[in-house]
């Protein structure tokens, strides 16, 4: 629950602090113009929809299980690694909705293609799934793997 409330404020404190951004970078860029002053937007992806539930469950559930347990002597090189590789899957094979569940909420929440409570599924939900259930995962293999280090030593 803890973790679905954080999402939360994750969110929308993102989306505030993205605005506030492309407020004061109007005249940098002109993506932060667009984006600051078309506020009507789509979700467009590129694959079927119930593939990008797959895609939110698998990635936070790789991410999960793979990120702890690294090496702590790869972790730093290894870790943006496997981040960027998910993120650049993301984007060719799903497109940008797929990019993150924290950006997609705060850039793309309430935009069309995609109702309030499919979104709050995909990219609140699914996450939140994908992680706890690779967490179960962890759980049961490493009880699983002390049930034959406890065999061995009888």
């Amino acid at each position: 629950m803890l973790l679905l409330i954080a999402e939360t404020i994750g969110g929308f404190s993102a989306y505030r602090i993205a605005r506030s951004l492309w407020w004061y970078s109007l005249s940098y860029s002109t993506v932060h113009l667009e984006n600051f002053t078309n506020v009507e937007c789509t979700l467009k992806y590129k694959i079927g929809f119930s593939l990008v539930i797959s895609f939110e469950l698998a990635g936070c559930f790789l991410l999960r299980l793979i990120l702890p347990n690294l090496p702590l002597r790869y972790k730093s090189c290894t870790v943006s690694a496997i981040v960027a590789a998910l993120l650049s899957f993301a984007l060719v094979y799903v497109g940008v909705p797929g990019l993150n569940p924290v950006v997609a909420s705060s850039r793309l929440f309430g935009c069309d293609g995609i109702d309030a409570k499919w979104f709050i599924a995909v990219y609140w939900l699914c996450p939140v799934i994908g992680w706890l259930a690779a967490a179960a995962t962890e759980n049961f293999i490493k009880k699983k793997m002390s049930k034959k280090i406890k065999k061995k030593a009888n």
